[in-house]
């Protein structure tokens, strides 16, 4: 092998090893998974707050309620957040997504926001003529 091609080889293993290495510190070290959240009903006039299971959680893992947005969020340990959602949230059923160094995992139909439902009032009666 001439000199050339040696030098070229030295300093492509070398960008090499160095592009493996960033990749493998950019992760994080579990990947993340989200396994489930309760409730899984809240009204859209009070909100409430969101315990969220998976793993691979760190107190930089961020919550959003997809079509809604970033969620008020608490590191709980690394299989556990809490999530505020807060009142006047639009009814519907969100997805859940958890992020954090641009790695991400979503929970489909996760919550369901419901609007209050009217209570009945009683309606007077005339007596009768």
């Amino acid at each position: 092998m001439n000199r050339y091609a040696f030098f070229l080889a030295l300093v492509l293993g070398l960008v090499g090893a160095v592009g493996v290495v960033a990749i493998a510190m950019a992760r994080p070290s579990e990947q993340l998974a989200l396994t489930g959240a309760e409730p899984r009903t809240l009204l859209s006039t009070t909100g409430g707050t969101l315990s969220i299971y998976g793993s691979g959680f760190t107190t930089a893992t961020v919550v959003r309620l997809v079509g809604y947005g970033l969620l008020d969020t608490t590191f709980v340990h690394p299989g556990a957040l809490r999530a505020v959602v807060p009142p006047g949230v639009p009814p519907g059923v969100y997805t859940l997504e958890v992020s954090e160094s641009g790695y991400s995992a979503t929970l489909p139909a996760a919550l369901t926001i419901v609007a209050p439902t009217a209570v009945p009032t009683p309606t007077p009666v005339p007596p009768p003529p």
